[in-house]
Order: C-alpha cells, then sequence, then structure tokens
C-alpha cells in the first residue's frame, strides 16, 4: 500500500465522527487514573513536525487559560468570552497523525472533546452574562486536560 494510501486511510479514520467518545467525555470530568511505578502513558507515535505543532497548540493553550482566568478575575466578561472562544472549534487545526494507533484515536477525541467544551463554556457566559461561569467550566475542561497528560505522551518517531 502507498504512502498516499496510507495517509488517507489513516486521515479517514480520525476524522471520523465522534460516536466513540469515552464516556466520561460527556460528564463533568474524567476518571482517575493512578500512575504507579514508573511513567507508564500511553505513547502517540508522531513525525517531528507533527510533534512541533501539537506542543506549540498546547502552549497556546497554556496562554488562553491564563488570558480566561486573568479576565474572569477582572470581571471583563467580553474579553474572558473571546479567550474561551480562540480555544474553541474556531482553533481547530488539521492534524493527521502519520501512526494512528488506539492512544492517538482517544487523544484526537478528547482534543475535540476540549475545543467543544469552550465553544459551550463561551455561549453559556455569554447566555447567563456571567463570567463565573467561564470559571466554572473551565475548571471541569481542565480536569479533561490533566487526564490527557497523565495518559499519553508524544514519541517522536526518524523518518
Amino acid at each position: 500500500m502507498s504512502r498516499y494510501v496510507k495517509r488517507m486511510l489513516v486521515s479517514t479514520w480520525l476524522c471520523v465522527p465522534l460516536i466513540a467518545l469515552p464516556a466520561w467525555s460527556q460528564v463533568d470530568s474524567p476518571p482517575a487514573r493512578p500512575n504507579k511505578g514508573g511513567d507508564g502513558r500511553l505513547g502517540i507515535v508522531t513525525l517531528p513536525k507533527e510533534r512541533t505543532l501539537i506542543l506549540n497548540n498546547m502552549r497556546k493553550y497554556l496562554v488562553g487559560i491564563q488570558t480566561l482566568t486573568e479576565a474572569v478575575a477582572d470581571n471583563d466578561l467580553p474579553k474572558s468570552i473571546e479567550a474561551a472562544r480562540s480555544m474553541g472549534s474556531i482553533n481547530l487545526y488539521d492534524l493527521r497523525l502519520m501512526f494512528a494507533n488506539d492512544a492517538s484515536i482517544r487523544f484526537h477525541q478528547i482534543l475535540f472533546d476540549v475545543h467543544r467544551n469552550f465553544d459551550e463554556a463561551a455561549t453559556e457566559a455569554e447566555e447567563k452574562k456571567d463570567t463565573k461561569v467561564l470559571l466554572k467550566r473551565v475548571s471541569v475542561i481542565m480536569k479533561k486536560c490533566t487526564y490527557c497528560h497523565e495518559t499519553f505522551q508524544l514519541l517522536d518517531t526518524a523518518h
């Protein structure tokens, strides 16, 4: 099978509608995952450029969370909503991991879920005209971020 065909199959698989989201994705927080004796995280094999893209986006999210938190502390509703929306679906990027496995598919599902959660949080805060709504929703989203960081690790491969 050619590289192109493999990439198309992987891309198609990763873009399948997220029917099989983990059960916790629809509730407030993911289950606790103890990590005893060593790292124990699941590997997501990436090309160096894929790993760089993912890590750059994670850093953008840290900045977005900081901006949102500061705006909420200042009770600045428009700025806090803007910060939440900047981390929502509008910020989805085309990530087609070359080496798909169960871990990378689960990672992708969480990624889409987090983007959707930021959109929902911004919409709810806008409707209720309350910055505290955002803070509560972000605390739930951050549980998913923590779960993801505890569960997965990005592994470079030289190709």
